[in-house]
């Protein structure tokens, strides 16, 4: 009788560790697969070198070098794109990065501005445009990439 009480109850212990482990994996590969990230959606928007992103229904044009940021190891956490070799974490290096509109609480108005002299090198000029639920925040080393990634945010 004591060997049947203790099989059975080592029986529901198995049974619900295996439970336990398939609804981890199942929320794991949903948060995997749930997680938004922004894609190339065109690569050739003209011959200048620029590709077209798609983020959650929000579309930019970015020049065609920069590239998606891991942001993983950093204390927030945006979709952001940049040029090669841009600092994830700096949030006033070069890039564009998509804030939920409802959090994005900007220093300055919409439309382009230059930066005060301890900018970080390469990002000189900075602006933000409201698109769909979104701030696009664009900072670059010259004003017509700020204006052109901004004007091309819908």
């Amino acid at each position: 009788m004591e060997n049947s009480r203790a099989l059975r109850r080592a029986m529901v212990l198995v049974v619900s560790c295996v439970v336990l482990a398939l609804l981890v994996v199942t929320a794991l590969v949903w948060w995997e697969v749930r997680a938004p990230q922004a894609r190339v959606v065109d690569d050739g928007v003209d011959p200048g070198g620029w590709k077209t992103l798609a983020y959650e229904g929000v579309e930019v044009d970015v020049p065609a070098s920069w590239e998606r940021l891991d942001m993983g190891d950093c204390g927030f956490s945006v979709e952001r794109w940049a040029p090669p070799g841009t600092d994830p974490c700096a949030p006033d290096a070069a890039g564009v990065a998509f804030y939920g509109s409802a959090l994005f609480d900007p220093v300055m108005g919409p439309d382009v501005a230059r930066h005060s002299e301890e900018a970080v090198a390469g990002a000189d000029w900075s602006g933000y445009a409201d698109a769909d639920e979104f701030a696009v925040n664009v900072t670059a080393g010259d004003k017509a990439t700020v204006q052109r990634i901004l004007d091309s945010a819908e």
